[in-house]
Order: structure tokens, then sequence, then C-alpha cells
């Protein structure tokens, strides 16, 4: 499969061609998600629906019942919520909620109190980290690649073959950050090829510039003074999964 950046429209790649292999399932571990198609070796499949359902968005920590707001998890594949004051006790029902990108539920993670390291895994690869009473976060990762099968005979035949597996990870847009000083106030860096970025400064968003076919990016923000925090993200479709962060010297 080629490189998949997250929330592309499609996945593509190649495989054996054969006017029998016409399809190829998508699975989340051992779970079925969807079928895409395969035309004369070629492999294309549509990423949207199954990205929505099935790759996290929000993350929020439900104490005794009671569910806490949700936070935004971090695009890598990792979460974290601040559980501090909120597990106080060694007997409190502890979960984690994993939302996807459409807001719908899409994993519950037991988390267990406990001094020992330790972790819980769900069917779909998520997993929460024991939590120490005292420690300021409530840790874990969920799932950032699916698997590919091509499929010898129709889908819907009893007899069709499912081919080798292929991993198809879940990337994020590349992004570089040079640093930043305050006396040429240039903020420079790498992204995709003809890609664009989101300069915020000091928690403004500034601009929006479009990098050249190299990826190289490179504008003056007047607003950038000496310690300004500059957050650069990259942008994918009309989302902006990655992000940089540099103090300006």
């Amino acid at each position: 499969m080629a490189r998949y950046i997250v929330f592309d429209a499609y996945a593509k790649g190649t495989t054996e061609s054969s006017p029998a292999i016409t399809n190829a399932r998508v699975y989340s571990r051992n779970k079925y998600l969807a079928t895409g198609m395969i035309t004369d070796g070629a492999v294309n499949i549509y990423m949207t629906g199954i990205v929505g359902a099935n790759y996290a968005r929000k993350v929020a920590l439900v104490v005794n019942d009671v569910e806490q707001t949700s936070v935004t998890v971090n695009f890598d594949g990792t979460f974290r919520y601040y559980a501090k004051d909120k597990v106080t006790r060694d007997t409190d029902v502890v979960k984690v909620l994993l939302y996807n990108q459409g807001g719908t539920v899409m994993d519950t993670l037991n988390v267990t109190i406990s001094a020992l390291d330790g972790k819980k895994e769900t069917e779909s690869g998520s997993t929460v980290n024991n939590y120490k009473l005292g420690a300021d976060y409530v840790t874990g990762t969920y799932m950032t690649d699916f698997i590919v099968k091509p499929l010898d005979g129709r889908s819907s035949a009893p007899d069709s073959i499912e081919g080798m597996p292929t991993v198809l990870p879940i990337e994020l847009p590349k992004l570089i950050l040079n640093a930043i000083n305050s006396t040429d106030k240039i903020v420079s860096g790498v992204t995709e090829p003809n890609g664009y970025v989101r300069v915020n400064v000091d928690g403004v968003a500034r601009s929006v510039p479009q990098a050249n076919e190299a990826g190289v990016f490179s504008i003056v923000s007047s607003s950038i003074v000496a310690g300004s925090v500059v957050k650069v993200e990259s942008k994918n479709g009309s989302n902006y999964p990655h992000f940089v962060t540099v103090t300006a010297t």
C-alpha cells in the first residue's frame, strides 16, 4: 500500500492483477470494517467513512458513572486525561471513553487503579495504562493502523479467499519547524509538497501559507516578539492533525 495520510479520501496500492481479484477487505485487527475496490491490480479504498468511525478524536474520563468533559486526543495515537483531582480513592470506578470523528463512542476502557505498572487492551487495540493515585494523567493509546487483505473471488461469495494481510499505517502530514527568533520573525519549515500550514502566534491564528513543490514554507509574522509561542499546524483536507510548537528567542 502507498503512504496513507490521515483524512485522505482514498488509500491506494497495488496487488496481483487478476480478473478474480476485484475487492480488498479492511480490518481493524480482527474486526471487519469495509470493502475496497481492486481494478487490474490497482487498490482503491474509500477511507472517509472508515476513518470517521474508527479513528479517535476525543477522550473522556468516567469516574463513578459521572462522565467528565471530553478533550482532544493526540493525533499520534496517544491520549491523556488530567485525573489527579478526579480520581482520589482506590475504590473509584474509572473508565475511558474514546470518541470517533463523528462524536460517537468507539471504544471503552476500564482503568485499573494500582501502584504497579500495567495496562489493559481492548479488542480493537486501544490500551489504557494503570493509574497510580496522585498521578497527573490517565494515559493510553488508540489504533493507528488498518489491515488490508486482497480477496480472490466476490466479496459476498462463501468460497472467496483472503490474501496476505498488509498493514496500512495512518500517518500524520509531515511537519518540521525551524527555530524562530524575534529579530527576523520568520516562520519556516517543511511540510507535504504544496501543502498548507496554519501559523498561530500566542494563541491567535495569523496566516495559512502554502508550501512549494518541495514542501518548504516560509513567512514573516510581525506579531512575533521574544518569548512568543508559535504553533504551526499542517493541514490535510479540512483538518489540521499535526502541530509543532516553538518559543521565539
